[in-house]
């Protein structure tokens, strides 16, 4: 069969896709790769916590399915909002990468009091701030390799990044954060393959194939998790869960409150059938849902160093 894959056209994209493509290829399919410029690409300068619209690094590439000018696509799984459309269907969602986060080029431990650390993400900022509140933290857009090169070219002197992408991109020089602290976004670290829900059956077949189960139960836990917490893309909750064997799951959560003095934090092991409510549970009882009011009435706090 041949696979038409809609991809991003940066490095990382692409090598994402390719980790797709070459099990698809293995297993006797004709695959091409097309690449589409999405909106998180071309506009390289907003911060992307004050970009209202979800979905801005993937709507691009699933309308590219949609119009049928590809059969599937491939995603970073956080990326990728948690309630899809109708039109299209997560068929797969592949062995995933260290979910962690991961500083680049110093451990955290050795910056010194007043130093810029640079970061996109809400959620690591806040925790930054949470566990360094000493630090000047700077917002910083562009692909990952853009990124490291801007810390070497002094815009800050570390910049926290997705191991993951590290990792598939092959850079050296950055250290783990530690997960207990730095607790991961809902599925960070993973892939997912989207098709259009009336795709063939012959397609839809071949790709469960490049399906991992665990990954695939960890990954979705942490997005079931994530929406029916409500914590929105501008608030930053950590959800990580890590299967400990067939049948117990352990599973953490972390909220930075809005105030980035405390944060409410969940971390516990129990059944499949059980993890969810339990967890939920205990998040309220240590007055999550205050704390995600919070964040929804009062917006983004004061994070990021706007002098720089």
């Amino acid at each position: 069969m041949h696979i038409r894959i809609a991809s991003r056209g940066s490095a990382l994209a692409l090598i994402q896709t390719e980790e797709v493509a070459s099990v698809l290829r293995r297993l006797g399919h004709d695959v091409s790769v097309i690449t589409i410029k999405s909106i998180g690409d071309v506009d390289q300068s907003t911060p992307l916590h004050t970009i209202s619209r979800r979905g801005i690094f993937e709507k691009e590439v699933d309308r590219a399915v949609l119009e049928g000018k590809a059969d599937i696509a491939v995603h970073s799984l956080k990326d990728v909002p948690l309630e899809l459309p109708n039109e299209l269907e997560m068929v797969a969602i592949p062995m995933r990468q260290p979910p962690y986060d991961a500083i680049f080029p110093v451990p955290l431990y050795v910056l010194k009091q007043n130093s810029a650390v640079a970061t996109g993400s809400i959620r690591r900022a806040a925790m930054l701030k949470l566990f360094r509140p000493d630090l000047r933290i700077l917002g910083i857009r562009g692909n990952v390799d853009t990124r490291v090169k801007k810390i070497q070219q002094g815009y800050a002197q570390a910049v926290v990044l997705a191991e993951a992408g590290l990792k598939r991109l092959g850079l050296k020089g950055w250290k783990r954060l530690n997960p207990k602290f730095f607790v991961p976004a809902a599925g960070q670290g993973a892939l997912c393959v989207t098709c259009s829900s009336e795709a063939p059956q012959e397609l839809k077949k071949a790709l469960k194939k490049i399906d991992h189960k665990r990954t695939h139960t960890e990954a979705l836990l942490e997005r079931r998790i994530a929406s029916e917490i409500e914590a929105g893309c501008t608030s930053p909750l950590g959800v990580h869960a890590e299967m400990v064997n067939e049948k117990i799951i352990q599973l953490t959560i972390s909220l930075v409150e809005w105030n980035l003095q405390s944060r409410v934090f969940v971390s516990l092991k129990a059944p499949l059938d059980k993890v969810f409510e339990k967890a939920l549970n205990e998040f309220e009882k240590k007055g999550g849902k205050s704390v995600v009011k919070q964040w929804r009435m009062k917006g983004v706090p004061k994070l990021f160093d706007e002098s720089a």
